[in-house]
């Protein structure tokens, strides 16, 4: 590791255009076809190939929209994932990337300021700090959901419909983490923590129990050479905990005054064709599946070109109950509309002008939002997310939800 710990670009990549349809599977020297790899900066790695030297953790991914030859941006959903050590990751991150919705927007991007920017997880070196100074982290792998790697690391990209970008406004994707060499692995190891006991106070006034499980890997164990175990990595042992950022289209219009759940799973209260892919689906079935969601941030925003979409609430489906809950005859759920939204999500162009575009297009966003109250845990429950209408129909693909969070997967 670096003599201070320093925040690295670990790659910085440019795709100049896609056809519809294509897959882009970048290997992890990020060459292939349509791609352009950033070497002016001799500060960018050239490859995020470890060579066994070192081990690295990405704790941010950030996004620049393309900007097409006509000087608009590229409208529509891409979706961008990782490959960790040769692992698919996209069970666990998904990132939508359009120029109205993105929900991990370039630092400087970000409306407010760069402290509104979403990270994958608090950086392991600096939770173990606190260990080493006699102050252990309660439930250290969940707020650890970082990606770790100890080979490679690389990205797919998915883009539906064909866009070739303005020369050097390509799609740029940004990843930045922090580097280990095995020193410095076996440095802070001794500060890391494996129990989690947590609780919220929902589940407490139900008496439902906390979420309760140790990670596998004790503090004697991680080494240089059981990075990829620790949570976020992918050689992890039961339970594993990993990032978890999906979002989702309603794949149907709204039944007027009905729920909408953003799920295909009729257990969680969903239905058919809710959603078009797998990835977009948001049900979480904690009995049958022995997972936990721990949900930190969520968000959702009317998708421009369907406006009007006739959004009044958003909220969760919580083992049948619509939270919020329907108090005093009010609504259940957050009251939203298209231009009243406390947890708006992307680009903020509509609401804030459009940069003399004419398109509403403002290239400063809001990220994924964190809400101001207790973060959400689902565990032993069925949950998904479902928006509502305002007696109108929403048409399909007029609402995108984005969540982040932590997955546990084989919880008992």
């Amino acid at each position: 590791m670096d003599r201070y710990p320093i925040h690295r670009t670990i790659y910085d990549v440019t795709i100049t255009s896609m056809a519809a349809g294509q897959l882009l599977v970048l290997d992890s020297t990020m060459q292939a076809a349509g791609v352009s790899y950033r070497t002016a900066n001799p500060i960018v790695p050239t490859s995020t190939a470890t060579g066994g030297q070192v081990v690295v953790e990405v704790d941010s991914i950030e996004v620049i929209p393309p900007i097409q030859s006509n000087g608009q941006p590229v409208f529509g959903p891409i979706d961008v994932w990782p490959v960790v050590d040769g692992q698919e990751f996209r069970h666990y991150t998904d990132f939508i990337v359009d120029a109205a919705l993105l929900g991990w927007p370039l630092h400087a991007r970000t409306y407010g300021g760069s402290h509104l920017a979403r990270l994958l997880g608090t950086p392991w070196w600096r939770l173990c700090e606190q260990g080493l100074a006699g102050h252990p982290v309660a439930n250290a792998p969940l707020k650890n959901t970082t990606i770790k790697y100890a080979q490679n690391f690389s990205l797919t990209v998915y883009s539906g419909s064909a866009w070739t970008a303005a020369s050097g406004y390509g799609l740029r994707i940004i990843v930045k983490g922090w580097v280990y060499d095995a020193a410095t692995v076996a440095f802070f190891a001794p500060g890391w923590q494996t129990a989690v006991s947590l609780q919220t106070e929902a589940r407490a006034l139900l008496n439902q129990p906390a979420l309760a499980f140790t990670a596998p890997l004790a503090p004697a164990a991680i080494t240089f050479d059981t990075w990829s175990q620790l949570s976020g990595g992918a050689q992890q042992g039961t339970p594993k905990v990993n990032p978890y950022v999906h979002y989702a289209l309603n794949a149907q219009a709204t039944t007027p005054g009905t729920r909408f759940v953003l799920s295909n799973e009729t257990s969680v209260g969903g239905g058919s064709g809710h959603v078009a892919t797998p990835y977009q689906d948001l049900g979480i079935n904690g009995p049958t599946a022995q997972t936990a969601l721990y949900l930190r941030h969520y968000g959702i925003t009317s998708v421009p070109g369907a406006r009007p979409t006739n959004l009044a609430r958003f909220g969760w489906l919580v083992d049948g109950t619509e939270i919020p809950e329907n108090l005093n005859g009010s609504f259940a759920g957050f009251a939203v509309t298209d231009n009243v939204n406390d947890y708006f999500v992307g680009d903020v162009g509509p609401y804030l002008g459009d940069d003399g575009t004419g398109t509403g297009y403002a290239g400063k966003y809001r990220p994924i939002p964190a809400p101001d109250q207790e973060f959400l845990l689902f565990y032993r429950d069925t949950a998904a997310p479902f928006i509502g209408d305002n007696g109108t129909a929403i048409p399909a693909n007029g609402v995108c939800v984005q969540i982040q969070g932590a997955l546990v997967e084989g919880v008992a």
